[in-house]
């Protein structure tokens, strides 16, 4: 969140942060970082970090379709944690805006 206050205050970039499954606010009450770690790896690396890319992507999609952002300009940051992720895993085109 450092950063994207950082880029909406001293450059103008707009910045969107999506917690991921089980994290941040979409945690649920009462369990902790080792309950989440099993449940993440009990559906496996890859299905929890298709679903983030998904939510991601479907976050992405609904901002540009609001028409607040150019839904072509767009980076992003990513600190990748699992062995064999990289900003490969998280990019992808928008989809279509509904005539937009």
């Amino acid at each position: 969140m450092r950063l994207a206050t950082w880029f909406a205050a001293n450059a103008g970039i707009a910045a969107l942060a999506v917690d991921g499954p089980l994290h941040g606010d979409r945690a649920v009450v009462g369990i902790g970082p080792l309950t989440y770690q099993n449940r993440a790896a009990l559906e496996g690396a890859v299905k929890v970090h298709e679903r983030m890319r998904r939510d991601w992507l479907d976050t992405l999609a609904a901002v540009a379709c609001s028409g607040w952002i150019d839904g072509q300009n767009v980076a992003f940051l990513a600190c990748p944690r699992e062995p064999g992720m990289d900003s490969r895993s998280a990019s992808a085109s928008l989809p279509g805006c509904g005539g937009r």
